[in-house]
């Protein structure tokens, strides 16, 4: 897997975004919406990502009593559903932020250092509940390793985790290489955290992790409106996004101390679309991630592949208990209401169709055993694409009979397995998908949607 550092800023969860997250695996994600049950899952498949949640609020006042304010707005957010579960004996969230672009670098010192008291305040309550705290998250452009120095210094005794914000258009280096023709060094707007970090960690040494909480391209720095690559007034084109992406990523990748940065955004919400990053951006770094193979050091999750083998050692070899599986002499029930049973002969079965079914053509998927949800997600867009039969019970898979033709697409399937279903069904089309990856199936199912071929 090709290196990168690019993570996710999510706006809004959806299924487009859940297949994003199966297919990218993100090690990075920042979050505004905050479903528990969605959350639960997706660190079961993500159990190393980061996890950073930002509550939304119009409400960003602080200065009348930044000790109180701070305590406040952590109370509320340690309130969220999403932070009473949690997966593997931690919490779901690894971080909370606190304010959003809450002021510029010209706002007066004074207020500066209130907001300093707010965050620490903000901190000591997040922390002692055990998230960690994303402190500053000024818009682009803003504030100097100075001033984080002389006007946040309990933010940064308090802090591990310091946010920036970073954008430029119509490229992410456009003022960066400015700059270095200028002989000014570059780094003012992409880059940015680079030059306010040489000074952080000149006092602080390895003392902080930085991440990018939002990254990406708007016309607004450079006095346009606030729009994203894909306005339809002046839009960039994907290829060359890509590349400014490229170039981002290989920075921060020189940089240890940057955790990554999240990309503004994944899963839009109004006004936002001209942002959105799935589609074409998501299929760009997937096969990103597959150009160069390198050892990946991270272990997979448990449920990163559902077992091959869906039936316990003391079973019958189909992942059905033993009443569950119809004896030899025994006619399996019918397969449409009001049809009498056909005769069984041996362990093969033949079952008589009503004649408005006699052109029918049948087609199950079956899973293994206790498939974790992230498998159905990665295959949900197939299921609706082709309306085909799903689940996790052989007996439902073999005794399906269409008179034009039955499938049994197979994930994962053991060697047993598919014997049993021979052995039932020696009638039926094996289709056999092995996938080590949520990821790796939605791909491959993502493909027989393009050519419109089920199996």
């Amino acid at each position: 897997m090709a290196p990168h550092k690019l993570g996710f800023h999510i706006n809004a969860i959806s299924k487009p975004v859940a297949d994003a997250i199966v297919r990218i695996r993100p090690k990075l994600i920042k979050t505004l919406h905050h479903d528990a049950n969605f959350w639960k899952t997706a660190r079961q498949v993500l159990p190393d990502t980061f996890i950073v949640g930002r509550l939304f609020t119009p409400n960003q006042e602080f200065a009348d009593d930044p000790v109180k304010r701070g305590r406040a707005f952590a109370e509320r957010i340690l309130k969220e559903e999403v932070n009473k579960f949690q997966v593997d004996g931690k919490p779901i969230y690894n971080a909370w932020e606190s304010y959003n672009e809450v002021m510029s670098e010209t706002t007066p010192a004074d207020v500066q250092k209130k907001y300093d008291d707010f965050q620490v305040a903000f901190a000591e309550k997040i922390r002692a509940e055990g998230f960690e705290a994303v402190g500053m998250n000024f818009s682009a452009g803003n504030f100097l390793g100075e001033q984080f120095l002389q006007n946040f210094p309990g933010t940064l005794e308090t802090h591990k985790y310091l946010g920036f914000h970073e954008y430029d258009w119509p490229t992410l280096d456009r003022l960066h290489k400015i700059g270095l023709a200028d002989g000014n060094g570059g780094m003012w707007l992409a880059l940015r955290y680079r030059r306010i970090m040489q000074k952080v960690r000149e006092k602080f040494p390895n003392r902080h992790t930085a991440i990018v909480t939002e990254l990406g391209m708007t016309q607004g720095v450079v006095g346009g409106p606030d729009v994203g690559p894909w306005n339809k007034d002046n839009p960039i084109s994907p290829d060359d996004y890509w590349q400014s992406l490229l170039w981002y990523n290989s920075e921060i990748l020189k940089d240890d101390f940057v955790l990554g940065a999240c990309l503004f955004v994944v899963g839009a919400i109004n006004p936002w679309e001209s942002f959105e990053h799935l589609g074409i951006m998501m299929d760009k770094l997937a096969a990103f991630q597959k150009s160069t193979p390198v050892a990946d050091s991270v272990p997979h999750p448990p449920d990163s592949t559902p077992p091959a083998d869906t039936f316990p050692p003391d079973s019958n070899e189909s992942g059905l208990p033993d009443a569950d599986i119809p004896p030899a002499d025994t006619a399996p029930p019918p397969a449409f209401p009001g049809d009498a049973p056909a005769p069984v002969g041996g362990d093969t079965v033949s079952i008589t169709m009503p004649a408005e079914a006699a052109a029918v053509q049948t087609h199950y998927v079956l899973f293994p055993k206790a498939t974790p949800a992230w498998w159905y997600a990665a295959a949900e867009d197939y299921f609706e694409h082709f309306g085909v039969t799903r689940g996790e019970r052989l007996e439902e898979a073999v005794f399906l009979r269409g008179t034009a033709g039955h499938t049994i697409t197979c994930i994962n399937p053991s060697p047993a397995v598919l014997a049993k279903i021979k052995r039932l069904n020696p009638t039926a089309t094996l289709d056999v998908i092995t996938a080590a990856s949520p990821a790796e199936l939605a791909d491959i199912l993502r493909g027989r949607i393009l050519q419109n071929v089920a199996f």
